[in-house]
């Protein structure tokens, strides 16, 4: 993704290529478009979301009562216009920036269809018109569509807890083959890279539906589990499994927080470094067999490094912004 002043820069010019001046801008256009790679990268990911529906990016901060409306805001009112008159009208998209600790659950999405995402290293809570709340992970995304008889959702990757408001409509959550259909309840859904799902229910009560042939978005001719709470589920194929007991319970990620009892330190590792670009680095693969009891933020990686290297003696070495590496100390130390 480019910077902000670049993406800014592109998405203007993606609104000029597409206004009734078109033809008289192309060649300032083709300028600055041939200028630099950055410029081309920048315009192709703002063409990119614009193609996914994904519209604009929203500032969590509250608007002041006397201030013009920052550049940013000025671009959503744009591109929404733009929208329009490109004939994808009624969705509603939120990309929130890493560096705000505003939460989004004060700014209710409207009704009709949208996607939600965040970025590397958040996790965002957004409340849905009819009062449901979605808390989405690190690096995740969900598409929602709200009819008069139905509310649909997707997990598209990532994974997102879904605490459902009581209404007549029934909230139904599509993942990987299969659907999650809630009853006034809270679970989680994850969806692997390679479309494993899981399914993790915290309280009331869902059916998990899996097609046996074929892509479907109902629960029709498909195999159901209703879990309990304390209970999940997980597949990837078209045999959907019993229902388990929760061995290791992660119902805090939405804080940053992950409860470890005799974890091995390459799975925390593993798993703290989907929330940063800054990864850490086992210098040893012995060490990552170490057992890991407490908990920890895994969205602050030096924080984590330095906890784990005092607990097992460890050096913590930071190598820029990059990495990261745990090591052994010399034999004298």
């Amino acid at each position: 993704m480019p910077d902000d002043a670049l993406s800014d820069e592109a998405a203007l010019w993606f609104a000029r290529m597409r206004g009734p001046d078109a033809e008289t801008e192309r060649p300032a256009f083709e300028a600055w478009l041939t200028e630099r790679a950055a410029h081309r990268e920048a315009y192709n990911w703002i063409a990119e979301v614009f193609s996914l529906g994904r519209l604009v990016e929203i500032e969590p901060d509250p608007l002041p009562t006397v201030q013009p409306l920052p550049s940013r805001l000025l671009q959503a009112a744009l591109v929404a216009a733009l929208v329009l008159l490109m004939g994808v009208g009624g969705w509603a998209v939120l990309m929130h920036r890493p560096d705000s600790a505003v939460s989004m659950a004060s700014q209710p999405v409207m009704s009709g269809r949208g996607l939600i995402i965040t970025k590397v290293g958040q996790i965002r809570a957004v409340r849905l018109a009819d009062g449901s709340r979605i808390t989405l992970d690190t690096d995740s995304a969900v598409s929602f569509t709200y009819r008069r008889d139905i509310r649909r959702l997707e997990l598209v990757r990532g994974r997102a807890r879904f605490d459902v408001a009581h209404e007549g409509r029934p909230f139904v959550v599509a993942a990987g083959r299969g659907t999650v259909t809630a009853h006034g309840t809270v679970f989680d859904v994850g969806l692997a890279p390679g479309g494993a799902v899981t399914v993790r229910l915290l309280r009331g009560s869902v059916d998990v539906a899996l097609p046996v042939s074929g892509i479907v978005r109902s629960s029709a001719s498909a195999t159901t589990r209703r879990l309990t709470p304390g209970q999940q589920v997980a597949f990837s194929t078209s045999i959907l499994p019993p229902a388990q007991a929760v061995v290791t319970p992660d119902d805090r990620w939405p804080e940053g927080v992950l409860d470890c009892d005799g974890m091995a330190l390459a799975d925390l590792v593993a798993r703290a470094n989907r929330y940063t670009r800054t990864q850490i680095v086992l210098a040893d693969p012995d060490l990552g067999r170490l057992k890991v009891s407490g908990a920890f933020r895994i969205d602050a990686p030096q924080l984590l490094a330095d906890r784990v290297a005092t607990v097992f003696g460890l050096h913590a070495d930071a190598e820029g912004d990059a990495r990261i590496v745990l090591e052994r100390g010399s034999p004298t130390e």
